[in-house]
């Protein structure tokens, strides 16, 4: 039967820190049993298959895949008789497997055994036997403790009522884990609607991907203290660095450069809670100049409760990478004439302004949201755009030229009021699929000959005055279905919900994870 020192938690996706897998009939009474049981005295989770003498050789059991797939680390005892053994072989395949798929961690030992004897993990980091066997577990010991330790797990909400649903949001729309690039996310909003609960399952989710993490906490509070902001440079790097316990900063200065030093070759993950203010960004992360150190990657993810979220113009003036921003409940200080021209979303709720800011031309936008604006007018001429909605924005009136925008596949104006000219050029949207022109009362200029034909789904308020629509160029030749219907008889918000993120995750990640 197997034997594991599993204790439950609820907080980590792994049943055991470590698989062992061996070869019986050379480290089964001596090795093995002992590294185990180090193992086991640091409180460390192991799974060890105990029915290993009554199987012998035989097919690999379903029991010893799932420990495999449940376990955060596999040891694999390489010893002289190893790869001899059908069973041993078949587990460091599904062990090499489990690393590519769930970035698990392979730790070979050579226990009498050469690297070159087994090309499959001859180019992992391992141990090769040497000298006394009771300091040579002693060290593998020390090095699985401490790199569990560097990757613990946060503790979460007892009830988190709807976390993962929000947590998959987040990975879905921010987070691209696998790139070597920089990705900073920010989570805003009041106290107490579950930012720290958020940021911690996401770190469980994703800690273990990188080669150190750290969730500094109370940030705010820690650095309106004497000294706070040094304390907390110095708890970043202790935290990254487990060696590093009493490196001593004596000033924030040294503080940046010291981490601008340390952390240019690691593939780290920060979670910085309770940010209220610029200077504790950038005196943690912002100042280092991120984007001109060659990191293999960095993410971090910081955590704002502000009473009033009030942003400035010129917050976007060296964001020349940023690729998606979501604006919700923020107002600018001053008026702003320019976005990052890079922005592939720009999903802005209730925006006050009353046109597009002058500098922005947005050619590689892909979603453009702006429901419930005070647009007026909207000029765009990005042929990578595929989704655009307005739904609600009681201010618009027209809708321009947009015969640029080729790849639309999604056009939403519900119930804007006020819109009354939409351009002949919307007609000839070849892969328009979803116009949703419903509630728009007053809408008296519509395109009279739509050439359509990837059309599926268009709605226009019957009641309004206007033209004929006219013919659709035989929308049925493609297999669509087409619907025109009263505006009681449609109200499928959730399919328009549905399309904007599967478009957001399939193509703005496939695009952004090509450039790097």
């Amino acid at each position: 039967m197997a034997s594991s020192s599993f204790s439950s938690s609820v907080t980590s996706p792994w049943q055991y820190d470590v698989f062992l897998s061996f070869r019986g009939e050379d480290t089964r009474d001596s090795f093995t049993p002992q590294l185990n049981h180090a193992l086991m005295e640091k409180g460390i989770r192991t799974f060890i298959d105990e029915d290993e003498v009554k199987r012998g050789d035989h097919e690999i059991s379903p029991t010893l895949l799932q420990a495999i797939e449940d376990s955060r680390i596999s040891i694999v005892v390489l010893s002289k008789n190893y790869a001899s053994s059908t069973c041993c072989l078949d587990e460091l395949l599904k062990i090499i497997e489990c690393k590519k798929a769930k970035q698990q961690l392979v730790v070979p030992v050579f226990y009498h055994m050469w690297k070159a004897a087994l090309p499959e993990v001859a180019n992992f980091s391992g141990y090769r036997r040497n000298g006394n066997e009771s300091k040579f577990i002693e060290g593998i010991v020390q090095d699985i403790s401490r790199f569990i330790g560097s990757h613990s797990y946060l503790l979460v909400a007892k009830y988190p009522v709807g976390l993962d649903s929000q947590l998959q949001d987040i990975m879905n729309l921010h987070l691209s884990v696998g790139t070597n690039d920089i990705r900073m996310v920010g989570i805003l909003g009041l106290g107490g609607i579950g930012k720290t609960t958020l940021a911690k399952a996401i770190s469980n989710s994703i800690a273990f991907r990188f080669e150190a993490s750290c969730f500094l906490g109370n940030v705010c509070d820690t650095s309106n203290q004497v000294h706070g902001l040094v304390q907390l440079q110095e708890t970043l790097l202790s935290k990254i660095f487990k060696d590093c316990r009493s490196l001593k900063i004596d000033s924030i200065d040294t503080g940046i450069i010291t981490m601008k030093r340390m952390l240019c070759s690691k593939r780290v993950l920060l979670i910085l809670d309770g940010v209220d203010h610029l200077t504790q960004l950038e005196t943690l992360v912002g100042a280092c100049d991120w984007e001109h150190i060659e990191l293999k990657q960095l993410l971090q993810i910081f955590l704002m409760v502000p009473d009033i979220i009030r942003l400035s113009p010129k917050a976007f003036k060296n964001m020349k990478r940023l690729r998606l921003f979501r604006c919700c409940n923020a107002h600018f200080s001053k008026k702003i004439n320019c976005l990052p021209n890079g922005l592939r979303v720009l999903d802005w709720p209730n925006c006050l302004l009353q046109s597009m800011p002058s500098k922005f031309r947005g050619d590689e936008l892909v979603i453009l949201r702006m429901p419930g604006s005070h647009i007026q007018e909207i000029r765009f001429e990005s042929k990578n755009l595929m989704v655009m909605n307005f739904r609600g924005c009681e201010f618009l009136k027209k809708i321009s030229d947009i015969s640029k925008c080729s790849n639309l596949q999604q056009m939403d104006f519900k119930d804007c009021k006020n819109l009354v000219k939409v351009h002949k050029s919307v007609a000839l949207l070849d892969k328009l699929g979803r116009l949703n022109l419903s509630g728009c009362n007053n809408l008296k200029s519509f395109p009279r000959g739509l050439l359509l034909r990837s059309l599926q789904f268009l709605d226009v308020h019957v009641d309004a005055p206007v033209e004929d629509i006219g013919n659709l160029a035989n929308p049925m030749d493609h297999g669509s279905q087409l619907s025109k219907r009263r505006r009681a008889d449609y109200d499928n918000d959730q399919d328009d919900h549905n399309i904007e993120s599967n478009l957001l995750t399939s193509h703005f990640f496939q695009t952004q994870t090509s450039q790097y």
